[in-house]
C-alpha cells in the first residue's frame, strides 16, 4: 500500500514555450529542475513522517539494504522529462524501530511502547517485539507501527511541490538559457 507522487512538465508548456532557448536548453533545464524537485520532495516526506511517527529516518531513505524502506525516487534521465516519488504507507516492524529493552509490562522499541509484548530473537536472527494471540505460548506475532500520518504528509509536500517545481524551472531555464548558453 502506498502512494505515487508525479512530477512533469506536460502542464507547463505554456512557460516552455515563452522561453528564447534550443529545445536542447530547454529539455536540460527541464530534467534538471524536475530532479531538484524529486530529490526535495522525497527529502520532505522522509523528514515529516520521521518526525511526525518518531521512527529512524534511515528506515525511510531509499537505496541500499531495501529491508523496510519506504521511500523510492525516479529521476529523469536521457529523453525522459517525469520524474515520481514512491511512499510506502505499510506499518513498520518492531525491529526496525530502535533499540529493543523489555520493561515490566511490556517492550519497548525505539521511542514505542507495545503494552503486553516481549522481546525475542527469532532463529534467523532478527529480534524484535512480539506478542502472544492467544492464552498459550503459541502463536506469537510480530508487532508494527502504523504510519498514521503518512498520507497527509504526502498530500502536503505534493501541493508544494507543483509550486516548487515551477519557481526551479524558472531558475534553471534562466541559468541554461542566459548564463551557459553565452
Amino acid at each position: 500500500m502506498g502512494q505515487l507522487l508525479s512530477l512533469s512538465l506536460d502542464e507547463y508548456h505554456g512557460i516552455l514555450e515563452s522561453i528564447a532557448g534550443t529545445e536542447k536548453q530547454i529539455n536540460t533545464a527541464s530534467r534538471r529542475a524536475i530532479s531538484k524537485v524529486v530529490e526535495w520532495s522525497a527529502t520532505q516526506i522522509g523528514r515529516q513522517i520521521a518526525v511526525q511517527e518518531q521512527v529512524p529516518p534511515g528506515i525511510l531513505k531509499s537505496g541500499g539494504s531495501r529491508r523496510g524502506q519506504r521511500i523510492f525516487k525516479s529521476k529523469p534521465y536521457g529523453e525522459k522529462t517525469s520524474g515520481s516519488v514512491w511512499v510506502g504507507f505499510n506499518p513498520i516492524r518492531a525491529g526496525y524501530l530502535g533499540a529493543l529493552s523489555q520493561q515490566k509490562v511490556g517492550a519497548k522499541a525505539g521511542r514505542h511502547f507495545f503494552l503486553g509484548g516481549f522481546v525475542a530473537t527469532m532463529p534467523s536472527g532478527h529480534g524484535s517485539v512480539f506478542m502472544r494471540s492467544g492464552k498459550t505460548s503459541l502463536p506469537i506475532r510480530e508487532q508494527s507501527h502504523p504510519l498514521a500520518s503518512a498520507q497527509n504528509i504526502v498530500d502536503r509536500v505534493q501541493e508544494r511541490s507543483h509550486q516548487r517545481l515551477i519557481d526551479i524551472l524558472e531558475h534553471e531555464l534562466d541559468y541554461e538559457v542566459n548564463i551557459r548558453g553565452h
